[in-house]
């Protein structure tokens, strides 16, 4: 078992402000964690991909260009 960092957390101080962040880990098997990596990579592929396309709907609607894809 492992302890791999799954996120963060922030807390607000008294006057509204935030603390000082800090991570999140859980413990997990190496296997487990080479599927946890894959599911992250392949999340971070499919939100680039969404990125790209409204880019360059973006970027044909208000410059009038063609696109590379």
């Amino acid at each position: 078992m492992r302890l791999v960092q799954i996120g963060v957390q922030s807390l607000r101080g008294p006057d509204g402000s935030f603390l000082p962040s800090e991570p999140i880990y859980r413990e997990m098997t190496d296997d487990e964690a080479k599927k946890a990596a894959a599911r992250e990579e392949k999340m971070l592929d499919e939100a680039a991909s969404d990125i790209a396309k409204t880019m360059k709907q973006y970027k044909e609607r208000f410059f009038g260009e063609e696109a590379e894809e």
